[in-house]
């Protein structure tokens, strides 16, 4: 399949998230997609020869678009229209409501003019999509069906974030910048709602800084700004790969909006971009940003100008706070402003408009929204929480400059003889960059030793390690939930001591996630540690996992194992391990939380690692006791399982 994207603003942040990371996203599902200029596709009409579909952002209606779209038309081409803001709908084009017209004097019947020439292209398109639902809901006010593709960030600008976060250091009460990263000059209102409590606080705490950017606010409309000018601090504009950096700095970041209709269509992304950087938020109580917010938890909603002061002042008092409020909103934004979910969605819509059989994989992502399709339409309470844990002490730490993209965690009980023959496996990988993290659950033999003597010896092997302890014995659940979350990769596997990874594990498993945005991938495993005889006559066979994801085998049979590489933010959208479950059937609670979100796993069907078997594991004939216990506990998380559909 092969999809064109015509791009009206090409040197424009909104080139990069809506056509440059959905390109790359339609990539990532087998895809071929590029993008042209309106009048360079005009001149050469021969690439849409090639078409299935054609997306058109931010296209004006003129002569090129015109001839665009006849001839697309002629060839039964789908045509998708592309928005990131309310530029359709002539009836917000008033000074009191998009305050740049005020600010740049501009003549209102031009601006409507071009209103209607992005509305009249946006009336030829078979369907439209666009990064809010308030604007899903403006398209369908002109009865035109829309579907809503968020924006969102990249694996390259999640490198940077950590890096950032790396290298941050805590404020412990020195300076403390409250930024707002306006991008354009078109947000003077904006800013205004939050100004009074900004210049109140500024009095209040001679430690703050207002950090803006020069030429996209002018502070010179704010005359009561003047007598604390040598406390705002004006920032260069920078280019968009540059802007992470700069919120990087902030302690807080402010993204306050007018509530009218221009405004509520607008996205998150000020929030997203923060959360990156373990940055928390104040924004106004948009719609948009009432989606992505839960008031208290992840973020801060600001209604009026004692809310501003409210909460500003809460989190300048705060550091603790501050943290707390941000990891929670970087949990939050991993999954659902990131690639794989952008695979995830854009898979539905092309579903919607009959494409979908046209992408890579498609039989196992067709089957897993399928049978997500099937399901009760609710998800319980427990799977809608983010990741349990309890914070660990840190026994052991090295760490480089170097950002892996995947990383180990290892729950350590009792494993005294077996870690080292893990950690060796992992000292043999083939790739080269990965991280490793080790949790001791309150071991009482040696375990704890080995590992730390194993580490001393060979702590360069790894860009980044440590050892975590738990404070009190909790259950492998809860401590891979504590390694993922220290974990800075994109990409985690969970691996138990005794148990062997082959060279090729990480660097296979990591190439076919980062390609396809698969939310985890699994391979074959050959069983080793008791006598060949012992293991055919309880497994069957010598090797485990056989099959491509199966939503409805799933049900029925725990068949996939728990060494897998997951993407964090899949693990964060599914709420992680159960810490209260044990003997693998964590495991198979993650899987079914997977099948509930209509995420599923990639098989290779390579033997890239060994699974130990002692007599004691969860598939083995003294494991079946508990298996029989363990699923009336896994009925009870995913009461569904009950009916005779699935």
């Amino acid at each position: 399949m092969n999809v064109l994207f015509v791009s009206g603003e090409p040197d424009t942040p909104g080139h990069i998230y809506r056509v440059e990371r959905y390109i790359e996203t339609y990539r990532s599902l087998g895809i071929h997609a590029v993008w042209r200029r309106s009048d360079e596709l005009a001149g050469d009409l021969s690439p849409l020869g090639q078409i299935q579909l054609l997306i058109l952002w931010r296209t004006i209606y003129d002569p090129n678009i015109e001839l665009i779209l006849n001839y697309a038309k002629q060839k039964q081409i789908k045509i998708v229209f592309d928005v990131d803001d309310l530029m359709f709908d002539v009836n917000v084009v008033d000074a009191q409501i998009i305050d740049a017209i005020r600010f740049h004097n501009l003549d209102v019947e031009i601006v409507k003019d071009y209103y209607l020439r992005i509305q009249k292209t946006m009336l030829q398109a078979d369907i439209c999509t666009c990064p809010t639902q308030t604007l899903s809901n403006a398209m369908g006010d002109l009865n035109q069906r829309s579907f809503v593709l968020p924006n969102g960030y990249d694996y390259d600008q999640l490198d940077r974030s950590t890096a950032l976060v790396r290298g941050k250091t805590e404020t412990g009460g020195e300076v403390i910048r409250i930024g707002y990263a306006g991008g354009t000059q078109t947000h003077q209102k904006d800013f205004s709602l939050a100004l009074p409590s900004l210049l109140k606080l500024l009095v209040e705490y001679p430690q703050i800084i207002i950090t803006v950017f020069g030429k996209a606010l002018h502070l010179s409309e704010f005359p009561e700004v003047q007598v604390h000018k040598d406390r705002f601090e004006i920032r260069d504009m920078v280019p968009l790969e540059g802007l992470i950096d700069e919120i990087a700095r902030f302690d807080i970041n402010i993204a306050p909006l007018e509530i009218n209709r221009f405004c509520e269509a607008k996205s998150e992304l000020k929030y997203f971009e923060a959360a990156l950087v373990r940055v928390p938020t104040v924004a106004s109580p948009t719609q948009p940003f009432k989606n992505a917010i839960q008031h208290g938890v992840n973020g801060f909603l600001a209604g009026d100008s004692a809310d501003w002061y409210k909460y500003l002042k809460m989190l300048i008092d705060d550091e603790a706070l501050r943290k707390r409020i941000s990891n929670r909103a970087f949990l939050e934004v991993l999954w659902h402003f990131g690639p794989a979910q952008r695979a995830y969605l854009v898979y539905s819509f092309l579903d919607q408009i009959d494409l979908s059989y046209r992408t890579n994989f498609s039989e196992i992502r067709r089957k897993a929204c399928s049978f997500q399709k099937k399901l009760p339409p609710f998800i319980p309470a427990n799977q809608n929480a983010l990741p349990a844990y309890a914070k660990p002490e840190k026994l052991f730490e090295h760490r480089t400059e170097k950002i892996s993209k995947a990383g180990l965690v290892i729950p350590l009980f009792n494993g005294q003889d077996l870690i080292v023959e893990t950690l060796d496996s992992m000292a043999g990988q083939t790739l080269d960059d990965l991280d490793l993290v080790i949790v001791d659950d309150r071991s009482t033999d040696g375990s704890l030793g080995a590992a730390m003597d194993w580490l001393s010896e060979h702590k360069g092997r790894s860009a980044n390690c440590a050892i975590l302890g738990n404070v009190e014995h909790q259950g492998p659940g809860a401590s891979r939930n504590i390694g993922f979350n220290y974990l800075q990769t994109p990409w985690v596997m969970p691996v138990d001591a005794g148990n062997i990874l082959l060279p090729e594990c990480l660097a296979q498993c990591l190439k076919l996630g980062i390609e396809n945005n698969f939310s985890g991938v699994y391979s074959k495993l050959l069983l080793f540690g008791e006598a060949p005889a012992y293991i055919q006559e309880t497994y069957g066979s010598a090797e485990l996992n056989l099959a491509e994801w199966d939503p409805a085998r799933l049900v029925s049979d725990h068949y996939i194992d728990g060494m897998a590489l997951i993407s964090k933010a899949a693990w964060a959208r599914v709420g992680g391990y159960d810490g209260s479950l044990e003997r693998g059937l964590e495991d198979y609670d993650l899987w079914l939380k997977f099948v509930e979100n209509g995420l599923f796993a990639k098989y290779v069907p390579d033997i890239l690692a060994k699974y130990r078997v002692n007599g004691k594991t969860t598939r083995s004939a003294g494991g079946k006791i508990g298996l029989i216990e363990g699923r009336k506990a896994i009925m009870e998380r995913h009461p569904w399982m009950r009916g005779d559909k699935y």
